[in-house]
């Protein structure tokens, strides 16, 4: 019998020298299916301030004067509610001016958006405000809190009818992390609880607790590692947390920045599942996912690899999987599918080279987009892309595929728009698009050109249109609010 295997094993390996290559595995074949549930229910009424479908845009224009001092020549920020049909601003509804530095977040049913910025008129340093988007006015605050310009900030998607906003605040170069939760109705810091660790993701799990990722240094050695937590929505004290030494974020002598090849920077894909129960992390150096269950409290691995047939895994018996071992690091970015089930992942190394002047130059590589089952860790589909970060549409029915390359002196911004029926690209936008909702619940692509130097450009599209519906240009900074 060993001499039949063998001489079998033999055989087979004979005929794929001949054919001068090993096996293609190919993607299992698995529709995704996209949600059946309506896209949004509509946040503006009849009598709402906000009249026909609009979108948001972010403005920064250049002020005389400041609340911080009357400093000339300072950027500030405004929110400016503008047409979907033509990329005007509304009739008759102000901008909300905001000052400088911007986070915000939305509540649950997307009727109101918590905005958090600096050096307003109202408020020197930095604030915390709510926003009805159905008659586009403040019904809270200014809420000052007492922080420095240099911190950082997470919001998260909150409880409209909740008194607490919750926020996460984070040094530069802090191992710590404050976790507070805003009493909007008393406009003050209810709960103040500090995290040993650096966190700067959060969202909500089903029972109203707040999951957070972040890392964490561990004193023997001085090493990073990945950090989550489950804290208690109410008073912000610890549930659960578990820290995960087997993921990478480093490696080699990062300590000597004049030499880029001396170490690797590991970023892992980080996407929280839709309802906020799991965390995945899609490592950076290896074909692994991990699972984080904050409902259960565990974790788990998955090597990530396509369905094999019988043949193929016995042609695969000694083949040894390729690390990345590249010079300056590896990044990916990742979304989940409406019903948590697959992941859409994609990312980029990026290579130090040494040229003959000692100089060195940076090339980038993409890695490709991979579709992974959550439950199995299956690689279900693998294709190219430049993409170098993505978004998933409302109705879980399209990628936005982002991509950006240096061609001589300029950028070369596109995003492919990519129908998860058929797997094929469908069509190509100039500059970086992202799904987002208007405020009658609709959807739309907004889409940032390029940056020209004195020009500034924004675009609407509605899903399946070749052209715009709306076309903006501005000379100085613009974005859009994307609205989940």
């Amino acid at each position: 019998m060993r001499k039949i295997v063998f001489s079998i094993l033999l055989l087979i390996g004979f005929l794929f020298v001949q054919a001068g290559c090993m096996p293609e595995f190919t993607p299992t074949s698995v529709e995704i299916t996209p949600s059946t549930a309506p896209v949004s229910e509509p946040v503006t009424g009849s009598d709402s301030a906000l009249q026909e479908p609009t979108a948001l845009i972010i403005e920064q224009h250049m002020d005389a004067t400041t609340a911080s001092g009357g400093r000339p020549g300072v950027m500030n920020v405004t929110i400016v509610p503008v047409s979907a049909q033509t990329g005007s601003p509304i009739k008759g509804v102000e901008p909300i001016a905001l000052g400088q530095g911007l986070n915000y977040s939305f509540s649950n049913d997307r009727s109101q958006m918590a905005v958090l910025s600096y050096s307003a008129k109202d408020c020197e340093r930095y604030c915390l405000r709510i926003i009805d988007l159905d008659s586009w006015q403040e019904i809270t605050g200014p809420i000052p809190l007492k922080k420095t310009l240099n911190d950082w900030f997470t919001l998260t998607e909150f409880d409209e009818n909740s008194r607490y906003i919750p926020l996460l605040v984070s040094g530069n170069s802090s191992d710590t992390t404050e976790a507070l939760l805003i009493d909007r109705t008393l406009q003050e810091v209810a709960v103040q609880v500090k995290l040993h660790s650096n966190v700067y993701a959060m969202t909500r799990t089903p029972d109203g607790s707040l999951a957070v990722y972040g890392t964490q240094t561990d004193p023997p050695n001085s090493e990073m590692l990945i950090y989550t937590a489950l804290l208690d929505g109410t008073d912000l004290h610890t549930l659960w947390e578990q820290t995960l030494p087997e993921i990478k974020l480093s490696e080699g002598d990062l300590t000597d920045h004049s030499d880029p090849l001396a170490g690797v920077y590991y970023d892992p894909a980080r996407i929280f599942s839709p309802d906020g129960s799991k965390l995945y992390i899609v490592a950076a150096d290896e074909p692994t996912l991990y699972t984080v269950d904050f409902q259960t409290r565990t974790t788990q691995s998955f090597k990530i690899e396509p369905h094999l047939s019988w043949l193929e895994k016995l042609l695969a018996f000694d083949i040894r999987t390729a690390q990345a071992k590249m010079m300056n690091g590896i990044y990916k970015t990742g979304v989940a599918s409406q019903d948590g089930r697959y992941l859409f992942v994609v990312g980029q190394q990026s290579v130090a080279i040494k040229k003959e002047n000692d100089e060195f130059e940076v090339e980038t590589i993409p890695l490709g987009l991979q579709v992974i089952d959550t439950t199995t860790g299956t690689l279900i589909q693998q294709m190219e892309t430049k993409a170098n970060r993505l978004s998933l549409s409302q109705d879980g029915k399209t990628l936005l595929l982002n991509s950006w390359e240096l061609v001589g002196a300029s950028d070369k911004i596109w995003t492919d728009v990519m129908d998860l029926a058929t797997w094929k690209i469908i069509q190509r936008l100039n500059g970086t698009a992202s799904a987002s909702r208007l405020s009658d619940g609709s959807q739309a692509w907004l889409v940032t050109g390029a940056n020209s130097g004195s020009s500034y450009t924004a675009d609407i599209y509605r899903p399946g249109e070749a052209t715009p519906r709306g076309h903006i240009t501005r000379s100085s900074y613009v974005d859009w609010v994307i609205v989940p």
